[in-house]
């Protein structure tokens, strides 16, 4: 038998989203292809209900039927109806004997039918909550309990900040340094380094055996006592299976200099883990997140990662919303935006989703019980009204689902 070649993508219309619609969505994205649109014929979008095929029907809305899609970035057609859309990719099939091509045909169709919800762009498949450090504003950030806690609460992807131990090791955290989360004063004392006039304790100065010691729960509560700082790979084993992960390359020029890759850390550790490819396990997709630009790139070039990334930004510093965008779409996949960022600059969301780039706004939390209705409120407003696709939060619990 031939290869099955990919030939054009049709795009239509469904009330409902399918409810293995992310698998589905992961499958396509996994095969690492690009597709070329066909039109279906006088600038209508041909809709129908697989469900019901009786009621097909054609949507008369003069918009692009169909879309350019890459492995990273989906255009979603906007103006039709239905709430959701689905895409259905058609093949250049090899020769079959005669009895086996309707059976082909429909399994095909089943495995590459999938929704993507009209409010946002790929990697994201509807409205998406992110639990920045894990669940951290009930658990101590960046530990396991954090990060259960996250998922008990509908996180639909979780995020470890990344540094590195002394031996090489990957472990989850946000600072460089350890004294702001755990009791290194007072376990290592002589450890410490003078910078700029104050003691502090890095990261890559301690062992991941030395830092197994260490309390990283105590200064949340003490009913966190002991709980330690976890390994990248602890965070994958805890997550896998029930939410993606967003991990981010903390501060890797810092690593460089000390001889530490965190980029190949991160692509090997990925790669053993069955999960450095779209798709690769549709219950834990991959993105991955920098404020470097640099970091980003060597992913891109020199680890030939196909992940979708990631850029964070505070600020547009002098640049215009169009050319921020521009500039960024040549390295990265996504804008990650702060929120005061997305309110300076209204149009940045709009700008970034009509050059195909998804918008990842960070960081909404409540100071307080007392904020819970302010904070709900201002993450329905970022995703309904600034349009973002994903929102980072420390409160996982508090997403506006609808």
């Amino acid at each position: 038998m031939g290869q099955m070649i990919p030939s054009f993508v049709t795009r239509q219309c469904l009330p409902n989203p399918l409810a293995w619609s992310r698998r589905a969505f992961n499958y396509l994205w996994n095969q690492q292809i690009r597709w070329d649109g066909v039109d279906v014929g006088n600038g209508r979008r041909l809709c129908c209900d697989p469900m019901a095929p009786d009621q097909s029907h054609h949507c008369n809305k003069q918009t692009p039927v169909l879309h350019q899609i890459s492995p990273t970035k989906i255009m979603p057609a906007r103006g039709c109806p239905c709430q959701t859309s689905i895409m259905i990719l058609s093949f250049l099939r090899p020769r079959l004997p005669e009895n086996l091509t309707m059976t082909w045909i429909a399994i095909a169709s089943t495995a590459l039918l999938f929704a993507q919800d009209q409010r946002v762009l790929a990697p994201y498949t509807r409205p998406t909550l992110i639990a920045h450090r894990g669940a951290s504003a009930y658990a101590p950030e960046h530990t396991l309990p954090a990060y259960r806690l996250a998922l008990e609460q509908g996180a639909d992807y979780v995020e470890p900040d990344l540094q590195i131990t002394k031996d090489g090791v990957l472990v989850c955290m946000h600072d460089t340094t350890l004294e702001r989360t755990t009791n290194v004063r007072t376990q290592f004392p002589t450890r410490a380094r003078t910078e700029n006039g104050r003691s502090t304790w890095p990261v890559a100065d301690f062992t991941l055996a030395e830092i197994r010691t260490l309390d990283a729960g105590s200064w949340k509560g003490p009913m966190w006592t002991k709980t330690q700082i976890p390994t990248f790979q602890e965070m994958i084993d805890a997550v896998r299976g029930k939410a993606g992960l967003i991990p981010e390359t903390k501060s890797p020029e810092i690593y460089g200099k000390r001889g530490l890759d965190m980029e190949k850390l991160l692509m090997e550790i990925l790669a053993s883990n069955h999960l450095d490819k779209p798709g690769a396990d549709p219950r834990t997709p991959v993105i991955i997140q920098s404020f470097s630009e640099a970091s980003l790139r060597m992913l891109r070039t020199q680890h030939k990662c196909s992940l979708p990334l990631v850029y964070l930004t505070p600020s547009l510093g002098k640049e215009t919303p169009e050319a921020h965008v521009t500039r960024v779409k040549q390295f990265a996949d996504g804008l990650a935006p702060s929120v005061g960022a997305v309110k300076t600059h209204p149009s940045l969301v709009r700008e970034a989703h009509k050059q195909g780039m998804s918008v990842t706004v960070w960081t909404v939390r409540a100071k307080s019980k007392a904020d819970a209705d302010s904070t709900r409120a201002e993450m329905k407003s970022l995703l309904e009204e600034a349009r973002v696709d994903a929102i980072f939060t420390d409160n996982p619990d508090l997403f506006p689902r609808k």
